[in-house]
């Protein structure tokens, strides 16, 4: 990277238009039930709001998430600035540095519909910082990642959920980074049907564990279900969507605990989700749907619906069995 440029945020690449939509959603106050979010209060500083995941053009091209702070942005008449952080999975040489995450400044016209960075800042592993200044040009910011943290900079994501500290911010970004391997063609997946539950806040849904992924640590396992919604949930959530999460089961106490989950529409665009914040371990029940999983992560035992899939994609639009 010989350059960090706001030019990025104003785009429109596949992955910014993955999000194009997340402006829309963002003021509708969208809301499914997945695991607890750490929201923000409304009196907290700083609401780190997860904006994109987009792919770097360095060496490597690392992955990283996109947050715009909406509690720490500033507004006067119709200029406005706004903090966003690109956090990295893992630190990663970036810009001749290794980096942990990336803090843009911009300054906004909420008028003009542009954006201007001012000036960035690298943050490495052991809590530096090198300040750089930027002379880049206003820049306008009508699609895209632009839009949005131009909506936030402007005072129009009120009640948006998001991270209170950059500790949760980072974290989201590893466990993001970490749940991409699920997407990954070159990687052996095998989603084995585990069953179909019709008793859930969102209506029937079919549940996936991936085991060629398991990892183990004694007697805990940490797991990726996928469960695939079989019915509408609201007017933005259509049969196929689906979430993705990320469990740690611990086989000796019986217990499964959510650490991470997102939820997608049908074709692979993110709706919302994030770190499960003190997520309370679950006690298994006995001739559960949950309990079919628990034999299957830490038994091996066929949940016995001989449907497998290769990837996660097919996983999705899998014909399976229904409620």
């Amino acid at each position: 990277m010989t350059r960090l440029s706001g030019d990025f945020l104003a785009n429109d690449s596949a992955a910014a238009r993955a999000f194009g939509g997340y402006v829309r959603r963002l003021l509708a106050g969208l809301s499914i039930a997945l695991a607890p979010l750490a929201v923000a209060k409304a009196d907290t500083p700083h609401i780190y709001v997860s904006v994109a995941a987009v792919t770097l053009p360095d060496p490597g091209h690392p992955l990283v998430e996109i947050f715009a702070d909406a509690g720490g942005a500033k507004r006067s008449g119709e200029q406005a600035s706004i903090e966003v952080i690109y956090a990295l999975g893992a630190p990663q040489r970036l810009h001749d540095e290794e980096t942990r995450f990336i803090s843009f400044q911009y300054t906004a016209n909420c008028a003009a519909k542009t954006l201007q960075l001012t000036n960035y800042d690298m943050h490495r592993p052991d809590g530096s910082v090198s300040h750089h200044p930027s002379s880049d040009a206003p820049t306008l910011a009508t699609k895209g990642i632009g839009e949005i943290v131009l909506a936030l900079a402007c005072g129009k994501g009120s009640g948006a959920r998001g991270y209170a500290d950059l500790d949760h911010v980072l974290a989201d970004a590893a466990a993001y980074t970490k749940s991409q391997v699920e997407t990954d063609a070159s990687v052996k997946h095998s989603f084995v049907l585990t069953g179909v539950s019709a008793k859930t806040s969102a209506g029937p849904v079919r549940l996936y564990v991936d085991t060629a992924t398991l990892a183990r640590s004694g007697a805990e396992v940490t797991a990726y279900t996928l469960e695939v919604f079989q019915k509408p949930v609201g007017p933005q959530i259509e049969p196929g969507a689906y979430t993705l999460s990320a469990m740690t089961i611990d086989c000796s106490a019986r217990t499964a605990t959510t650490t991470y989950s997102l939820l997608y529409k049908p074709n692979g665009e993110r709706l919302e989700g994030g770190l499960a914040i003190n997520a309370e371990p679950r006690s298994v029940k006995p001739n559960t749907l949950q309990d079919k999983m628990f034999k299957l992560i830490c038994n091996s035992e066929d949940p016995g619906h001989k449907s497998v899939q290769p990837t996660l994609a097919a996983a999705v639009s899998d014909e399976g069995p229904r409620p």
